[in-house]
This record gives structure tokens, C-alpha cells and sequence, in this order.
């Protein structure tokens, strides 16, 4: 079919009198866009779950407060995941006073600037109301204002995503050298946002040369090459901060190899997003040390992260090649999964967030009009404008990610600008026909539309997921001050069954506040028998016990808990505690252990208390007396 067969030149207004009620009509949507996500805010700001933030959350704070406290120089802790969103919050919270709420103000605002970007590319290649009719569609999308109020990187992907998208289609509409080269570059950068956006980068490799008609073979290498180039020029810089790091010279962290393998392992047959038995928690930092501490212990040797990554990677690709008809299998449920209905939650729960915002509850769960009105334009547009092909480019590399790795939320997200931009045709093109009175064209579009809409309900019919966390919205309330309200949602989720170690954790924090340490260590002993591994639940076990009186106990606590991790918070309590024991001789070995830690707060405790060892003339004395590494009294 030619595109003069679906043309959108018709009945689009056209002068001066048009083009002001156009700026109108998107400053009008512009503006709309920026209320919701200041009344998200709002909402945000009274809500437990931003008080009680998910693990990758967690991770990008507290990267973002090192990097507000300390500068660009950061530990290898925080190289384990892209970098580029924690340098940009560290900026933010150190301008802002370590403000959250100043994150999502700035984020607020560069999403209403996405949903300009938008405009701008569903108008280069759809029309001014097709550029309209998109942007629309993304002010109002409920998920692009959840994430807004969220230390995620999902709305500076989808800023990238347009930028990325409009430099393409104007490259495509006016080539240039310089224009090679600048979506090259910019290509390169955005890795550190994300890495698996450099697949945007490898698709203009392939196809944007190609999209350009009549160019000589010569010409085609020349633009390739120029593109190459600013790609690698982007990608050297994060080569370089990587090696100044001591991780070698890759743009890309040492994640890689451990994202695959808790993907692909025999113990995750269906590859969901679950961690293999010896990572303790969730949260980065804690895959980071789980799975290096593995690796160390089945090498008997030290290891740097790169080992570490290129060990588990060489493990999940085995997997993989054993099993490959289960890789095919695996990726098709995450394709069902992908184009389903429901929002599949990440770090985020998208019905609870509704629950907590009257923004969001009042707006319609995106995904399946989006899919479908999407879709739609989307196939409209390659027929109206090769230079489509373009612009789904980034969609492309969304849904290669997710049948690999992940189709949950956030990651599905990274195609809604695209399917916004579709969305936007679609709608213009069924107005034009409708008014045209040309129904058989709108019919057609229209049952287009109501089947991909309906397909992607009925696939999620077989789609499950947590509605509420109950236990978050506790902790979060606990954080906000609101005890009672934590407490008693805690005690209701344990009733619905939802008993998990995270609830008797914050019951038995309540009952060690209120100084009830006998119904606090009752507590702490369901916490460590529901979740073994988890070094912090013997921690707090071991102080409550201490706080009865039942040294011995503590002790075993502590020692339990040391088993599962060298904390120097967990050194310095079994000091405390053989020194109460009266066993000063290993208490003061601990205290020194504690003192040679990295945490300077630790360190500092535990050499006081030496301090005060070596300037007594009591039997404690013998502690440091005759040792070199006796600190001065």
C-alpha cells in the first residue's frame, strides 16, 4: 500500500489562526501534564511507601547521598550498577539539602519535557495534531506519573528515549555530519543511564544508513563510521571512570554476569526475578557481596569484580546452552507477560500506589489502550513515513530486554514514548476519518485497535502479582513517625497470612522501644526462624537478648549473625558483649577488629573504648599492654 493511501494531509488547519490555537491547545496540555505530577508529589509526600523506598531505590540514595557528601570519587560498591542516575541524584540532594522531594520535582519537570519531546516527534513524522494527540496521551499515562515520584531511572529513560528518537528523525529528514555524530555521542552517554541502551546505539548502527534513499555505498560507510565514533567517544568516558576504579576499561558495570545468573540458574527454572540461596537480601549491594562471596569461596582466592561477573556470566551461559528449548519457553511467557495487562511490579506496586494517590486512582490503567492504540499508529506510521522504522528502535530494544531479563514494570516502561507517539497517530487518523465520513477506514483501525486492547486483558487474566505490601506500608508509617498506624497494619497482615520476617522485625523494634525486650527477643526469634539468613534479624536479636540479661544467648546471637556477615556494627556489639561476659582478653580482640574497619563511626567507638582500657591501671589494662598496635591513651 502507498502512504499516500493512509496520507495525513487533509484536514489539518493550516495559517497563523491555526498555529496560535495549536501553541494553545499544547501549552494547554503541557500544563496539564505538570498539575498531575505536582499533585503526585503531594500525594507522594504523605505516602509510608516513600518513606520505606524499594531496594533499588535504596541503592540510588544512598549512592546519590555519597556522591552529595563526598564527590565523583565513589567505592566500588556504587560501580556495581549504571552510574549516570546516581551522579545526577548526588547533584540534586546536594544542591537541595538532601531533599527526596526536590528528586521528584526535578523529575516532574523532566517529564513534562519529555511529553514536549513527544510532540515533537509524533509532529515530524504524523502531523501538528498527530504531535498533539501524543503528547496527550503521555500527560495523562498514570505509570509516567507514578515513576516521577520515584528514585528510579524509568523517567529519565523515557526523557532519553525521546531525545534519542527526535535526533533520529531529524538526522533521517536533514543528514549531516555533524548530526552522525552527535546521535552517536549522545548513544554513547546514555549507557551510563542504562546499559542496555547502547541496543539503541547497535539498531541506528544497522538501520538509520539504510533509511536514507539514494546514498552511495561510499556515503553509507562514511555515515556508519561518523556514528561509530560518537558512540565510542560516549562510551570512553564511562570506560575511563571504570578504570580509575580499578574495574578495567569497559563502559559497562560488573553487573552484567550477575543479573544473567540470577536469571538463569537450576534453582530458577522459570528465570523470575529471584535470588539464588546465598544472597541474604534484595537490595544491590547485597547481590553485589552475596554473589562475590560465593565466588570466592568456590575459588578459595580473592577475586575482583570483574572475576567475579565473568564467573557467574560463564555459569548462566552453560545454563542457558543446556537448556535451551526452557530459554524458549521462558521467553514466551515474558512476551505474554510483556503485552499484558497488568503493571508487574519491580520496586513499586502499581494497585497500591493507586491505593495511596488520588491522582492515580482516578486515571485508567494505561498499558492495554497504549498496546493497542499503539501498536496501531505504530504500523499507520511505517506505511505514512519509512523514517519510522527509526522510531521503534528504542521500542525494539524494550522488548528484546524483557524476553531476555524482565518484563516488569519499569522495564516495560521504556517503550511507552514510543507507543505514546503511535497512540497519537492513531487517534488523529480515526478524527480525520470520522470526519470524513470515511468509516471504513475508521472501522478498520478502530477493530485493530479493539483487539490488541482485548488480547492484552486476557492474557493478564493469567497474570499474578502482589496488589499490597502490607509490610511496606508498615515500615513506611514507622519511618513517618506513625507507630500506631504501623503497628496495627503490621498485626493485620500477619492475620491475612502475610507473615513474613519484615513484620516481626518492626514488632520487635516497637516492643524494644517501648522497653519490652522479653516480647521484643519473642519477636526477633519468629524473624531469624522465618528468614535464617538474615544477618540483621540476629543483630537485633542478639541486643534484645542482651537487654534481658541473657548474655550467653546474645552471644550466640551475634556469633550467628557474624557467620552470615562481618558488619563492623556486628564486631562491635560482640565486644560490648564478651566485655560484659568479663572476657576482656577476647573482648578487646574484637574491639581492635572493629577499630580497623572501614566505618569510621564504628572505628571510632571501638578505639575509645581502648582508649579508655589503656588508660586504666586495672586488670583490663593487660588488653593492649606490650602490643605495637595499641592505640596512644
Amino acid at each position: 500500500m502507498s502512504p499516500g493511501a493512509w496520507s495525513l494531509n487533509g484536514p489539518d488547519a493550516s495559517g497563523a489562526d491555526a498555529s496560535v490555537v495549536e501553541r494553545r491547545a499544547l501549552w494547554g496540555v503541557l500544563t496539564v501534564a505538570l498539575l498531575l505530577r505536582m499533585l503526585q508529589i503531594a500525594a507522594a509526600a504523605r505516602s509510608p511507601i516513600t518513606f520505606n523506598p524499594g531496594a533499588d531505590e535504596s541503592y540510588y540514595l544512598q549512592f546519590g547521598a555519597w556522591v552529595a557528601a563526598h564527590g565523583l570519587a565513589v567505592p566500588t560498591d556504587f560501580a556495581f550498577m549504571d552510574p549516570a542516575y546516581g551522579y545526577l541524584l548526588g547533584g540534586v540532594l546536594g544542591a537541595f539539602g538532601g531533599s527526596v522531594l526536590a528528586v521528584y520535582l526535578l523529575q516532574a519537570i523532566l517529564d513534562v519535557v519529555t511529553t514536549w519531546l513527544i510532540h515533537r516527534c509524533a509532529s515530524d513524522i504524523g502531523g501538528s495534531r498527530s504531535g498533539l494527540l501524543a503528547a496527550a496521551v503521555y500527560a495523562l499515562c498514570a505509570t509516567a506519573i507514578m515513576f516521577t515520584t520515584t528514585a528510579l531511572k524509568a523517567t529519565l529513560v523515557a526523557f532519553c528515549a525521546a531525545v534519542w528518537t527526535l535526533l533520529a528523525l531529524r538526522l533521517l529528514r536533514r543528514p549531516s555530519a555533524w548530526r552522525w555524530l552527535g546521535i552517536g555521542l549522545f548513544g554513547g552517554l546514555i549507557v551510563g543511564v542504562r546499559g542496555n541502551l547502547l541496543l539503541w546505539s547497535l539498531g541506528a548502527l544497522v538501520a538509520l544508513p539504510w533509511l536514507l534513499p539514494a546514498r552511495r555505498t561510499g556515503r553509507r560507510f562514511a555515515d556508519l563510521s561518523i556514528l561509530a565514533l560518537g558512540v565510542c567517544v560516549g562510551l570512553s568516558l564511562w570506560s575511563v571512570r571504570h578504570a580509575e576504579l580499578g574495574l578495567g576499561w569497559s563502559p559497562l558495570p560488573f553487573n552484567g554476569g550477575i543479573v544473567l545468573h540470577h536469571t538463569y540458574n537450576p534453582g530458577n527454572p522459570r528465570a523470575l526475578m529471584q535470588m539464588p540461596e546465598f544472597v541474604n537480601y534484595r537490595h544491590p549491594l547485597e547481590i553485589w557481596h552475596g554473589y562475590a562471596r560465593e565466588a570466592e569461596r568456590l575459588h578459595g582466592r580473592p577475586m575482583s569484580p570483574r572475576e567475579v561477573s565473568a564467573y557467574w556470566q560463564g555459569e548462566a551461559l552453560n545454563y542457558l546452552f543446556d537448556h535451551p528449548a526452557q530459554f524458549a519457553s521462558n521467553a514466551l511467557r515474558k512476551l505474554r507477560e510483556l503485552v499484558a495487562a497488568p503493571e508487574i511490579p519491580n520496586n513499586r506496586i502499581y494497585t497500591q500506589e493507586r491505593a495511596l494517590s488520588p491522582v492515580l486512582s482516578v486515571l485508567p490503567a494505561p498499558f492495554p489502550w497504549l498496546f493497542g492504540l499503539g501498536c496501531t499508529g505504530l504500523v499507520l506510521l511505517v506505511l505514512h513515513d519509512r523514517r519510522t522504522w527509526a522510531a521503534l528502535i528504542p521500542l525494539a530494544a524494550c522488548v528484546a530486554t524483557a524476553l531476555i531479563f524482565f518484563p516488569e514494570d519499569r522495564f516495560r516502561f521504556h517503550g511507552v514514548p514510543t507507543l505514546a507517539i503511535g497512540a497519537g497517530f492513531a487517534l488523529d487518523r480515526l478524527l480525520a476519518w470520522w470526519r470524513a465520513a470515511d468509516l471504513r477506514r475508521a472501522t478498520i483501525v478502530l477493530v485493530c485497535v479493539a483487539a490488541l486492547v482485548g488480547l492484552s486483558f486476557a492474557l493478564g487474566r493469567g497474570v499474578r502479582y502482589p496488589e499490597r505490601e502490607l509490610e511496606r506500608e508498615a515500615w513506611g508509617y514507622l519511618r513517618m513517625g506513625q507507630t500506631q498506624q504501623a503497628e496495627t497494619l503490621a498485626h493485620e497482615a500477619i492475620a491475612t497470612g502475610e507473615d513474613n520476617a519484615r513484620l516481626h522485625e518492626l514488632l520487635g523494634f516497637l516492643a524494644a522501644q517501648r522497653g519490652d525486650h522479653a516480647l521484643a527477643v519473642r519477636h526477633f526469634g519468629a524473624a531469624v526462624a522465618l528468614r535464617p539468613k538474615a544477618a540483621g534479624s540476629w543483630f537485633s536479636l542478639a541486643a534484645s537478648l542482651a537487654e534481658t540479661g541473657d548474655i550467653t544467648a546474645a552471644l550466640a546471637a551475634i556469633d550467628a549473625a557474624l557467620e552470615r556477615e562481618e558488619a563492623p556494627e556486628f564486631m562491635l556489639r560482640k565486644a560490648q558483649l564478651l566485655e560484659r561476659a568479663g572476657d576482656t582478653g577476647q573482648a578487646a580482640a574484637w574491639y581492635r577488629r572493629a577499630a580497623a574497619t572501614a566505618s569510621t563511626e564504628v572505628a571510632e567507638a571501638a578505639r575509645a573504648r581502648l582508649r579508655q582500657w589503656c588508660a586504666d591501671s586495672s586488670s583490663a589494662f593487660a588488653a593492649c599492654a606490650d602490643r605495637s598496635d595499641a592505640p596512644e591513651p
